[in-house]
């Protein structure tokens, strides 16, 4: 039981590690996807529009 305890704590830690990393790097690119977005949105304007 102990031993479960402490895998289980072991796996919390790590799983929130990963969680706080994958939020940063999220919140790096969220910016430079959004602008090649809009990019994207106003090149497919330019083609259909005269």
């Amino acid at each position: 039981m102990k031993e479960n305890l402490k895998l289980g704590l072991i796996l919390l830690i790590i799983t929130s590690i990963a969680g706080l990393c994958l939020g940063e790097a999220y919140s790096i690119t969220r910016e430079p996807i959004e602008k090649q977005a809009i990019m994207a949105n106003i090149d497919a304007l330019k083609e259909t529009l005269p």
